[in-house]
């Protein structure tokens, strides 16, 4: 996605033009492609009014590695003006940037102030998108903070730490493919290996698991291990699945969790929290976040909630009740009790 950016002031100060569309002086293009003029942008396309003076036009480009020519035509007290300029497009591999944590605060940042911001005001565009980012994924159990992982564990451990951002295990551990070993570990209780260990030392490929926290830390905070019975004997890689407490975003190139299929949503999340710091808790984005009714889910959080269900398998196998053969239909997570 490209984006185009215009302020207009009347005295040092922001104000509205009378009209502001993307149209040059011949009436042939609104943005069109430099390297074969063909027309992106449509002549006399209105431009989106952000705030007071602050416009903005979103379009999808047709590639990566364009450059743009586009036109601005603004009416106002009476006369007819035109300002053309050049936009350079995604390059290849980086169509997502617009939804890094830098391209998040940029959004954020025109929405607040008109303008791309550094210094204290980016401060409090960070606090207000990691914010935005937090809501979003408290809001629904999603699919993808469970991401499929491998763990390797080396001879003589008792005890291996999980990742940073653990939360809990969605799939048992399962011994990797030539492992020689075949099926799942099972799962038990830190204390039931405690007195397995009591009987004395027994090593062996892993047959029982238990996930504990470790120690707090102030400089790492709360972190977690799996413990193992018996003692390893050998080098091993495991499969499994967990699922993950997302940490706030710091780099500027870091991309959020689930940016390709939600990045509409995470935005507008963010864009609440814009709201919130304002004092309004039932503004635009609020609306275009959860819909017009504050009681239901709706907008753009429906929408990804819908489409999140839709990664999830169709078919989990037979779920028996007595001598049914129920089927998984993860469209009823949705349904609301009358």
């Amino acid at each position: 996605m490209s984006t185009i950016n215009r302020t207009f002031k009347k005295n040092g100060v922001l104000a509205d033009p009378t009209t502001v569309t993307l149209s040059d002086s011949t009436g042939a293009y609104g943005v069109k492609r430099n390297d074969t003029d063909a027309v992106v942008v449509a002549d006399a396309t209105a431009m989106t009014k952000i705030s007071t003076g602050v416009y903005q036009y979103v379009f999808t480009d047709p590639a990566d590695d364009l450059t743009y020519t586009y036109s601005i035509e603004i009416v106002a007290d009476g006369a007819t003006n035109y300002f053309s300029d050049t936009l350079v497009g995604p390059t290849t591999g980086s169509s997502d940037n617009a939804f890094t944590f830098s391209g998040l605060c940029d959004r954020v940042g025109m929405q607040q102030y008109g303008a791309v911001q550094t210094g204290a005001n980016l401060v409090l565009i960070k606090q207000m998108v990691n914010d935005g980012l937090m809501m979003f994924y408290a809001e629904h159990d999603w699919n993808f903070l469970r991401p499929s992982a491998t763990l390797a564990i080396t001879e003589d451990d008792t005890e291996t730490d999980l990742p940073a951002g653990f939360a809990n295990m969605e799939d048992p551990f399962r011994f990797a493919a030539g492992s020689g070993y075949y099926g799942s570990i099972t799962e038990t209780t830190p204390n039931h290996i405690l007195m397995l260990r009591q009987g004395g030392s027994v090593t062996g490929y892993p047959r029982l698991y238990a996930i504990r926290p470790k120690a707090l830390t102030a400089t790492t905070g709360q972190r977690w291990e799996v413990m193992w019975y018996p003692t390893i004997s050998a080098d091993l890689t495991l499969s499994y699945r967990y699922r993950v407490t997302p940490s706030a975003l710091v780099n500027d190139a870091d991309f959020p969790y689930g940016h390709q299929l939600h990045s509409m949503a995470i935005l507008e999340a963010c864009l609440c929290q814009m709201e919130v710091r304002k004092g309004d808790v039932s503004g635009v984005h609020h609306r275009l976040y959860r819909g017009p009714d504050p009681n239901r889910v709706g907008g753009l959080l429906l929408t990804s909630i819908k489409r999140d269900l839709e990664t999830r398998p169709s078919n989990l196998g037979p779920i028996t009740n007595g001598r049914r053969v129920l089927p998984f239909n993860p469209n009823a997570l949705l349904s609301t009790p009358q």
